[in-house]
């Protein structure tokens, strides 16, 4: 994320498309975990599988460090199954692991002893609190673009659900789909940056809304307002 000549860049929007999601990797994502067996006690040297639950392909294999540790970094907005395999244990799925636009989803996979060769699925523990880092803002998911109401089909309408963030009232009387002004945080428009698949959208003499691209809802898969670094 840029950072204005003020050094308070107040606003950011990323936003990643469905149809591009697996194809770009501006917008991603991260899992991070630790495994651990039902005493608590860390497992090193497992064997750490992510699998995209929407093409069913891994996307990342790992094994865990000393501390049992592994960390998924640069994935893509979207659901995973996490398969872990160790020494002594049942394979363990973890599925529906969910990863946001540039989030780092945190879980503790707990797998227990087997003396039989076994495939144990599990429901994740993912934390929703972000303990990576001091960023905040909001992740708003296709679910929620779809589903609410957009008279003019503007997604941007949108951007003012995120705690901190506001914005006028659209005009009725505008043509097409109108502008929509974001202040966050009682800051100026032009302190806001605006990224598409991680990419600078921003007006560069202004840094508002004005000439960025307003693409159909229907094809956005997540986007994201960050209201503070």
């Amino acid at each position: 994320m840029s950072i204005t000549r003020k050094l308070a860049v107040l606003s950011l929007l990323s936003l990643s498309f469905a149809s591009l999601a697996f194809a770009q990797g501006g917008a991603t994502g991260a899992i991070s975990g630790v495994v651990q067996d039902s005493s608590g006690a860390v497992i090193a040297s497992a064997k750490v599988s992510i699998t995209s639950e929407a093409t069913g392909e891994v996307l990342r294999q790992l094994t865990t460090n000393a501390s049992g540790l592994f960390n998924a970094l640069l994935l893509p907005v979207g659901t995973y199954t996490v398969e872990v395999n160790a020494a002594g244990f049942p394979v363990t799925k973890f599925p529906g692991v969910v990863v946001r636009i540039t989030e780092t989803t945190r879980m503790t996979a707990v797998i227990k002893v087997s003396t039989v060769k076994e495939v144990v699925e599990v429901q994740a523990e993912a934390e929703t609190v972000n303990t990576t880092d001091a960023t905040t803002g909001e992740a708003i998911s296709s679910t929620t673009v779809s589903t609410l109401p957009l008279a003019t089909r503007n997604f941007q309408q949108l951007l003012d659900l995120s705690a901190g963030a506001s914005s006028d009232l659209n005009s009725a009387a505008a043509l097409g789909r109108g502008n929509v002004r974001i202040d966050v945080n009682g800051g100026r428009e032009d302190n806001n940056n605006y990224l598409i698949e991680g990419v600078s959208a921003s007006d560069y003499s202004f840094g508002e809304l004005t000439f960025t691209p307003v693409p159909n809802p229907d094809s956005i898969q997540e986007f994201k307002v960050g209201t503070s670094l």
